[in-house]
């Protein structure tokens, strides 16, 4: 789990440092596009999250008392 909330992190901080530069670097500044790009990238981290839980989910064992 933590190592899935690392990637995620270092993925997503790299994801949005590009979006921010990509909007400064186009002429004329657009915050509209910046913020939909950075809505869309927190999007799709939350939706990362959930899948890799789920496909990463570990069985536990139940407790039994015996």
């Amino acid at each position: 789990m933590q190592r899935l909330n690392r990637i995620l992190l270092i993925g997503g901080g790299g994801l949005a440092g590009g979006a921010v530069l990509l909007a400064l670097l186009t002429r004329p500044f657009n915050p509209t596009l910046l913020a939909f790009n950075l809505a869309a990238i927190g999007l799709g981290l939350l939706m990362g999250k959930g899948i890799g839980m789920f496909l990463f989910r570990r069985v536990l064992p139940t407790a039994t008392n015996k």
